[in-house]
């Protein structure tokens, strides 16, 4: 399940689904400092590169690719921030 989140800073997606998935990471990337809903620091175990292919309201289909950073979390599997838009 994807989330849009417009007001977030980067892209999420949980640390469980990278698992289970064996997504490879990105060895060189700097890790930002994150905080849950909550306010309370968390921490971020790795940064992807994913392309995910998002469909507007009149059925048109794009590809976009980013960077999303992996976090503890249960549900969604994926938070689209900003980044993701552009």
């Amino acid at each position: 399940m994807f989330l849009l989140d417009g007001a977030a800073d980067v892209n999420v997606i949980s640390r469980r689904y990278v698992i289970q998935y064996d997504l490879p990471s990105l060895q060189e990337a700097s890790l930002p400092k994150a905080f849950d809903f909550q306010g309370r620091k968390s921490y971020v175990h790795a940064a992807y590169r994913l392309t995910v292919r998002v469909q507007d309201s009149l059925g048109v289909e794009k590809d976009t690719t980013d960077i999303f950073y992996a976090v503890e979390m249960d549900s969604p599997d994926v938070i689209l921030g900003r980044p993701w838009r552009h």
